[in-house]
Parts: C-alpha cells; sequence; structure tokens
C-alpha cells in the first residue's frame, strides 16, 4: 500500500498541475490525541512555507465554511490515517472513493463520503482526495511519533517542490 516518494511526488505534481487554482489543501487533525495532529502539522508548516493550506481542528466538518467558499473543485485532504499493513510514517494518496473500502480509514468519526457528499452538493471538491499518513499512536496526548514527523516533513518537502514550480 504505501508509495515510494518518487510515485508519490508524479502523483501529487499531476494532480496539482492539472488543477492549478482550481484546489484546496485541508490539514485534518486533533491536538490532543497525538500523531492524529499530523495533518494540522503539514498544513503549519505550508503556511510557514506561504502556501495556502486550511486547518481543520477536530475534522473536516469544522472547516465546511471555508471549503464552500473557496469553489475549490479539487479538495486534498491531509489527515493521519490506518491502513492495513503500513509502517507508520508512510504517506498514502487515495481517491476518496477508496477512503474506508477495507484498507484506508481516516481517523475522526463523522463518514467522509457523508461530509463530501454536502460539498458536492454546492459544487465543490467534485474530485476529492486523501493524503493520509499512517498513524503509530493516536491515543490521549500531545506527543507526535517520530516517524509520523518524518513522514510529515517528507509530505511537506514534495508539496512545496510541486507548488513552487
Amino acid at each position: 500500500m504505501e508509495e515510494s516518494i518518487s510515485t508519490l511526488y508524479n502523483k501529487l505534481a499531476k494532480l496539482l498541475h492539472e488543477n492549478k487554482d482550481a484546489y484546496l489543501i485541508a490539514g485534518v487533525g486533533t491536538e490532543l490525541r497525538n500523531d492524529d495532529r499530523v495533518g494540522l502539522i503539514v498544513c503549519k508548516m505550508l503556511q510557514e512555507l506561504g502556501y495556502n493550506c486550511i486547518q481543520c481542528e477536530f475534522g473536516l466538518e469544522t472547516c465546511l465554511e471555508d471549503i464552500i467558499k473557496s469553489k475549490a473543485k479539487t479538495l486534498i485532504i491531509i489527515d493521519g490515517v490506518v491502513a492495513e499493513n503500513t509502517p507508520p510514517g508512510s504517506i498514502i494518496l487515495a481517491k476518496i472513493d477508496d477512503v474506508s473500502g477495507g484498507f484506508l480509514a481516516t481517523t475522526h468519526n463523522i463518514p467522509i463520503r457523508l461530509l463530501i457528499k454536502y460539498l458536492r452538493n454546492h459544487n465543490v471538491a467534485l474530485e476529492t482526495y486523501i493524503v493520509g499518513i499512517q498513524v503509530k499512536n493516536i491515543d490521549f496526548g500531545t506527543n507526535v511519533s517520530r516517524e509520523v514527523l518524518e513522514g510529515a516533513k517528507n509530505l511537506v518537502k514534495i508539496l512545496s517542490s510541486i507548488m513552487k514550480q
């Protein structure tokens, strides 16, 4: 399931370049669940580099209004995920239709498909992707594991390299 860095780079580059200014990146996470905050960490790092990313603390549902206002046709959600047989810190790219299909699940409670259906009814997020970082520990706490933090840094390098082109 884990993708090589070059494969991930090529897929994300194609996705971002095909959609130019019609995409939005949303970092999702919960600050108090250890590795679950990884989407927020990636988003903060991208913002510090001058890139647009909205932070959706506690879940995508907290940002629905901002996503609708963006009018983005493509939504890229960065989140902690639980994928079978995948080492912590691994980065996975999946279309939303693959999420919860037995091999990948986000770490939040409201079904992602329900949220995406709502957004699509507002003519946004017509194409939606999850860029997931495999979590190690989502128990209550504020410590991010070394592997997950390394995955976050790798993802920021990939995205910033693509977006500055």
